[in-house]
């Protein structure tokens, strides 16, 4: 499970910076940052309390697994409204009021994935303080994705960040998906003893031959028939 969440971590870090960039202005990336920087000192009073452990298995429960997948594909649509809206406005088309707030609104699974990386930190970091680790975190944040999101400017066309922000939230519902469709409690079958290969191999080729004949043997019939 903590491979799976540091994955989904990784590809929400990325779909973010990207995401920052084709904010309209470059204040609206400034505010997006220092909220960032907000929710890291407003959660730090919950971070030391929460064990990595005991979060790790409530996140592995499949109820939550389900309440993640609402959450995930709520992200999802406001993601391809983001992008449609940015790619409307580059081509000079005509948006709605209402739909210009897609613009404004870059991907909010940046804040769990915060949340969860800084409770790591007191496990990565043992002994350390953790009030001087959020600190050090907190800048590390801020220019993570303040210059992640300046060098995306300068090292991929428009074309490429909206791809890759459709690519993004595609493989983190995906990966929730997948998760949840095989989550050991969603099992029917518990395999007890190893796969037999010699049985498996028997098994296939009778059937093969089964449906060769099956195939063949009405032809041969009426071959001989005529």
């Amino acid at each position: 499970m903590d491979n799976i969440l540091i994955l989904i971590s990784v590809l929400c870090l990325g779909k973010s910076i990207i995401m920052t960039n084709l904010l309209p202005r470059l204040w609206h990336r400034v505010v997006f940052v220092l909220l960032c920087v907000l929710f890291i000192w407003i959660s730090y009073p919950y971070a030391i309390e929460t064990n990595k452990i005991n979060l790790e298995n409530i996140l592995m429960q499949q109820d939550r697994m389900l309440d993640m997948n609402l959450f995930f594909v709520i992200d999802l649509l406001l993601s391809i409204g983001f992008c449609w809206v940015v790619f409307a406005r580059r081509n000079n088309q005509t948006v709605g009021k209402y739909a210009m707030l897609l613009a404004y609104i870059p991907s909010l699974l940046i804040f769990p994935v915060i949340f969860y990386l800084q409770i790591n930190l007191s496990f990565l970091f043992i002994g350390s303080s953790f009030l001087l680790l959020t600190a050090v975190y907190s800048v590390f944040i801020a220019t993570f994705i303040f210059g992640g999101a300046y060098l995306a400017g300068k090292l991929l066309p428009i074309e490429s960040r909206l791809e890759l922000t459709i690519v993004f939230s595609g493989l983190l519902f995906v990966l929730i998906i997948c998760c949840t469709v095989f989550h050991p409690s969603a099992k029917i079958f518990s395999q007890s003893s190893s796969v037999n290969v010699g049985e498996l191999f028997f098994s296939f080729l009778v059937i093969t031959i089964i449906f060769l004949l099956g195939i063949f043997v009405p032809r041969i019939y009426k071959l001989f028939k005529k």
